[in-house]
Parts: structure tokens; sequence; C-alpha cells
């Protein structure tokens, strides 16, 4: 179970990435990003921070939110549970391969033939934006399941 997302929807997205990293460092022509490289790691460090915060809220959720309560009648629970700690686990494993890789080209010797160039640089822009949708998917799907109102219970209630 691919979740928030069906596979089909990922691999669109990721296409759209890649064409449009390779866009823009063909296009723009940029040299470089050995300049932002401090800053992107800065970044990603602090976004595994985040999907680390989000996954402790998740195992709050499942005991306390309507949303995992309806799951848990329709023998859901799992399954979502499952899917979402995957896909969080996916979205860490691609910020630490980021850095790792941000560290490598940030030490790896300037390349002087125009497409190496580029090809490095639309992996690593790809890969930034990969991250960041990731992280964003991961924080806007948890704060539904926060928010989620189950209509039956509210009119039973009333």
């Amino acid at each position: 179970m691919s979740l928030p997302y069906s596979k089909k929807i990922m691999i669109f997205v990721f296409l759209i990435i890649i064409s449009f990293s390779a866009s823009v460092n063909y296009f723009i022509k940029l040299e470089s990003y050995r300049n932002l490289t401090s800053d992107a790691i800065s970044i990603s460090s602090i976004l595994v921070a985040v999907l680390g915060v989000y996954f402790g809220i998740l195992s709050t959720l499942e005991e306390k939110s309507s949303f995992f309560k309806k799951a848990k009648r329709y023998g859901q629970n799992n399954n979502i549970m499952v899917g979402l700690i995957k896909y969080i686990g996916l979205n860490v494993y691609i910020n630490l391969g980021f850095i790792f890789i941000t560290i490598i080209y940030d030490v790896a010797p300037h390349v002087n033939n125009r497409i190496i160039r580029i090809l490095a640089n639309t992996v690593w822009l790809s890969l930034f934006l990969i991250i960041l949708l990731g992280t964003t998917t991961t924080v806007n799907f948890i704060m539904k399941i926060y928010l989620f109102k189950d209509e039956n219970n509210q009119r039973q209630e009333s």
C-alpha cells in the first residue's frame, strides 16, 4: 500500500520534477549548486527532524484520533498506519541519501563537460524537490488525519 498517493501518481510527479529540473538546468544554464550545499544540508536535516516529530505525532494519533477510530471499524487502521510509517521512512531515507549526495557533490572536482554538469545538477535539484514534496505531503496527510471529523459520531452525540 503506497500512501498517501498511488504509485502511478508518484511516478508521474517524479517525471514532472525531473523534467522541470532538467529544463531549469538546461535553459537557465546554472553553473553549479555548490554555493547552496551547506544550506541544502541544513534544510534536509530540519526536514528529517520534522518527519521524526510527525512520526511521534502519528503514533499518538493512532490511539486518539477519530480518523483511526473510524478506520478501525473498517479494519483498515493497521494498513493505513503501516503505509504511513513506510512513507515517512522512505522520506527519511531519501533525505539522508540527499545529504550524502550533497556532501559528495560538494567535494567532487569541478567538471567542465556541460552535459555531465546538467545531469548532476538535474539529479541534485530533483532530489531536493522530491524531499520538499515528500515532507509537505506527509505533513499535509497527518494534518488531515488530525483535523478529521467523523460526521456519524457527531450526529450520534447530538
